[in-house]
């Protein structure tokens, strides 16, 4: 089971050895306890005694590989994690030497906290728990806690996914998606998810259609995947919205060469496909005229009599009625 935090890319894979009993499962915000068993760096025992960690979900106290973890579990569960992004699993224990993949982590959970599940708040607790949530996601990524900070601003975006349910707090609820969805953009771009953040700016420029981050990150996403084209016309955009944009105006130089070098690529490759087809046979050739030179009419009556012997129709029923 996938449970990598920000997007799913087998980074960490969860399974489960032998199921709890516990009468809750770990949502975000409640607090864990788990005792760790045994970590090994690809093959080699790194970890001493086994040592127990208690912390609250979401929180960022332990590394992304136990923060995504641990989601969903019950006391009383035992499970094996195979980390192939050692960065994952940093500061899980203090070792000397840089993790090495696959890092295995064996751990048994001791102790969950019920606190209520999403769809169990009321809207306004909703709301309240988004904004929260959104001021840990800033303070994660300014830390570099870019997949952490992704998976807070996803959740924050599906606290919100129904705007209506807001009422007179609908406008705030809708600007706090609209932020989650261009942050989690800020986040991806780092990560490199350059389609996803393309998608995540299209959210935000349907509803907003001049907003200038949206505009500038989907554009760097558009280079990234060599859509030269239309990177240049968001950005036009965004110097038109927002002319004092010196970012966007160095990006969009960037573009503009990118596109010419494109062009450039193009016309050599078609040049190249036109010489390998070589010169038409003569017969193929149009013929040779002046500009100056008249076209002769077809004898008609000469075209009906060559029609009716090669089809065997008579004459006066090829000719059109008078």
């Amino acid at each position: 089971h996938d449970v990598s935090l920000g997007k799913y890319d087998g980074a960490v894979l969860r399974k489960r050895l032998k199921e709890g009993a516990g009468p809750h499962r770990l949502h975000d915000t409640g607090r864990v306890r788990v005792r760790v068993l045994t970590v090994t760096s690809n093959r080699d025992k790194v970890s001493g005694r086994p040592f127990e960690v208690s912390f609250v979900a979401g929180d960022g106290e332990v590394c992304d590989a136990m923060e995504g973890a641990v989601l969903g579990l019950q006391e009383g569960d035992e499970l094996m994690l195979r980390v192939m992004e050692p960065a994952c699993c940093e500061g899980l224990i203090e070792i000397e030497t840089p993790l090495e993949a696959p890092v295995m982590v064996h751990f048994t959970v001791l102790e969950v906290q019920q606190v209520p599940e999403k769809w169990d708040l009321a809207p306004p607790e909703r709301l309240e728990r988004a904004v929260a949530r959104r001021h840990l996601a800033g303070r994660l990524f300014q830390a570099q806690r870019l997949r952490l900070a992704a998976k807070h601003y996803q959740e924050i975006a599906s606290f919100l996914a129904r705007p209506e349910d807001f009422k007179e707090q609908r406008a705030e609820a809708l600007e706090l998606r609209r932020v989650a969805f261009l942050n989690e953009a800020a986040c991806m771009l780092q990560l490199g998810e350059m389609s996803h953040v393309k998608d995540l700016c299209d959210k935000v420029l349907k509803e907003e259609p001049e907003q200038p981050k949206a505009l500038f990150r989907r554009a760097k996403a558009l280079l990234a995947l060599k859509e030269h084209q239309a990177a240049v016309e968001d950005l036009q955009r965004l110097k038109e919205v927002d002319p004092s944009n010196v970012a966007g105006q160095r990006l969009l130089r960037k573009a503009k060469e990118e596109l010419r070098k494109q062009d450039r690529v193009s016309s050599k490759t078609y040049s190249k496909m036109c010489a390998g087809l070589g010169d038409f046979p003569e017969d193929l050739r149009a013929p040779k005229t002046s500009p100056n030179s008249l076209v002769e009419a077809p004898d008609l009556e000469e075209e009906y009599a060559k029609l009716s012997r090669e089809t065997g129709v008579p004459l006066h029923r090829l000719k059109p009625v008078k």
